[in-house]
């Protein structure tokens, strides 16, 4: 990453504006759709499905209030402009006290969570970005290292000369925020998680949008404002590819969820506080719902829907919605879809990865290292790893049928990065090499035609499904390994199973749970034994049918000239 310097980003500003990369119009929007800054008349509201981590561009620090009660009631939130202002009361652990940090730019090779650089390649062209510095809105928190507390700010905002943007310009804004918590029991402020997003922007001008006002009202719909302007989203240039290097409090790693594509995620210590963390991968093109209402014909139905979220400011209006990975997404998608037509209001480019909090134990307790990154553009979906559960690691999505236009098809993208010693642990397989099916799976149980794509290199199995369309899906990935056994010896010249034979059957087809075909070889050694050795193999693929029915089975007989290979019958899988 290179620092231009206060003055030539001063400069490098007015160069811009001058030609024209920067919009100086008053219009109300960028080229790319935003469902944050949907036009709608005086009074009516946007109900959405937003985008985790992607609103506000502020660092805060609130007292979050309980939970909305059944008539969706809840209390104030309040914000503290200080460690030390009274409303956040250390001291009165009846307080939920909570703080959004967005991380600074690492200004030295010893600095600690913060971003360490930006880079973009399209084709065989890659480029590290130019920092131009932070928005200028919001407070400048510094850090306090004995409660924990992060120094903070604004988004950081870069250029990438020659890297051009959906709205003609080549700025880009990287907010990596840390959700944090305080811990009355150790007056310390703790790292629930990571999310970090790279947004593509323009800037308009509009004497409504100031400083003053960051974080509310028309205000809150940009992704930083200025004194007279406001920083919107645009999307990223075609075959783009995004990189960022991060330092992250060494407490969250584990499992990462993205709106990006084809990701490549790693996690290095560098101190004992702090990891490196790289991440690389394609932006997700991601279908969006946004439907503008008259609140006063809102029923509380239609809130309850809307699952327990509250309203913000966005563009014109208010905003009405939840996060694209809470679980009542789902139902919000199934209450409006007849309402939209089955349609999405708009498609974005998005670029961000975050953190997932899931339970610590098992296979999954160990958080000095990136176990898994799932990655979807689905409209809406799991809000953590992938469950496993029946042999198979399960993962649900949704969305509409049907992009903006009402003719052409969401298709959707799913891809599953997985450390393979991760798989091996929820498989009790050995360090042998392992392999995988992916399924996209219908609401009526039916399977869905994806383009699918698996593979294990340098210790990790990558997964990915591609093409498939929506409802409501289940995308279940089953990884397997190879299995044999060689049965005990049958008795005489007799092709019945014994009851031992019949139980190593049994067992070998418990491991052998998600393998596609197994084959059943039976040996022999004098020609006239050949039709026996034939039965026998039949026999035991018979057996083993009955308890994977939907594997597939080979006879195979041998000819071998060892006496005491003579009359063996094995079985393998894979």
């Amino acid at each position: 990453m290179r620092n231009g310097g206060l003055s030539q980003r001063l400069l490098l500003v007015g160069i811009m504006i001058s030609m024209g990369l920067i919009a100086s119009s008053p219009a109300a929007h960028g080229v790319a759709f935003d469902p944050d800054r949907v036009e709608k008349p005086l009074g009516h509201v946007t109900l959405q499905i937003g985008e985790p981590g992607s609103g506000g561009g502020l660092s805060v620090l609130q007292i979050q209030p309980p939970a909305p009660d059944e008539n969706l009631q809840r209390g104030e939130w309040k914000w503290c402009q200080s460690l030390d202002d009274p409303t956040c009361d250390f001291s009165d652990p009846k307080l939920d006290i909570i703080g959004t940090m967005i991380l600074p730019v690492c200004d030295s090779t010893d600095s600690e969570n913060c971003v360490v650089n930006l880079s973009m390649s399209v084709g065989n062209s890659t480029s590290a970005a130019i920092y131009l510095g932070e928005g200028p809105a919001g407070i400048k928190w510094p850090a306090r290292p004995s409660m924990n507390f992060f120094k903070a700010g604004s988004p950081l905002l870069f250029q990438l000369p020659g890297f051009v943007h959906g709205g003609g310009g080549d700025t880009y804004a990287v907010i990596a925020k840390a959700a944090t918590k305080f811990d009355f029991a150790t007056q310390r402020f703790f790292t629930r998680n990571i999310s970090v997003s790279v947004v593509p922007y323009s800037i308009i001008r509009d004497a409504r949008y100031s400083i003053a006002g960051a974080g509310s009202g028309d205000n809150n719909s940009c992704i930083f404002v200025g004194d007279g302007y406001c920083a919107v989203r645009e999307d990223f240039p075609q075959s783009a590819r995004v990189s960022v290097d991060l330092r992250a409090p060494s407490e969250v790693a584990g499992w990462f969820m993205g709106r990006i594509k084809d990701p490549a995620v790693s996690i290095d210590p560098i101190s004992r506080t702090n990891n490196l963390m790289r991440i690389s991968a394609e932006p997700a093109e991601v279908a969006r719902f946004a439907l503008v209402r008259d609140p006063s014909t809102l029923t509380l139905a239609d809130r309850k829907a809307m699952g327990n979220s509250g309203s913000s400011g966005s563009f014109g209006g208010l905003t009405i919605g939840t996060a694209a990975n809470d679980e009542t997404a789902f139902g919000i998608l199934d209450y409006f879809r007849s309402e939209v037509g089955d349609r999405a209001s708009g498609v974005n480019t998005l670029w961000s990865i975050g953190t997932l909090q899931v339970p610590l134990e098992g296979c999954y307790a160990d958080t000095t290292k990136v176990l898994g990154v799932v990655a979807t553009n689905a409209m809406v979906y799991n809000g953590g790893a992938p469950r496993f559960e029946n042999g198979y690691l399960s993962y649900k999505v949704g969305g509409l049928h049907y992009m903006p236009n009402g003719q052409d098809l969401v298709v959707g993208t799913y891809d599953l990065l997985m450390r393979s010693e991760t798989a091996r642990c929820l498989y009790g397989f050995s360090r042998a090499p392992i392999s995988a099916t992916v399924q996209v799976i219908g609401g009526a149980g039916a399977e869905k035609v994806a383009t699918t794509v698996v593979s294990e290199k340098d210790g990790w199995v990558k997964l990915a499904a591609y093409g498939f369309t929506f409802s409501e899906k289940e995308v279940r990935v089953t990884i397997s390994q190879g299995q044999s056994v060689t049965l005990s010896k049958f008795k005489g010249n007799s092709s019945l199973l014994t009851a031992t034979q019949a139980s190593q059957i049994r067992s070998f087809a418990a491991a052998s749970r998600g393998n596609r075909l197994a084959i059943c070889t039976s040996n022999y050694r004098l020609a006239g034994d050949k039709k026996l050795a034939e039965a026998r193999a039949a026999r035991a693929c018979s057996a083993l049918k009955r308890q994977l029915p939907k594997i597939s089975t080979q006879v195979v007989t041998k000819k071998v000239a060892n006496k005491s290979l003579e009359g063996l019958t094995s079985l393998s899988s894979r």
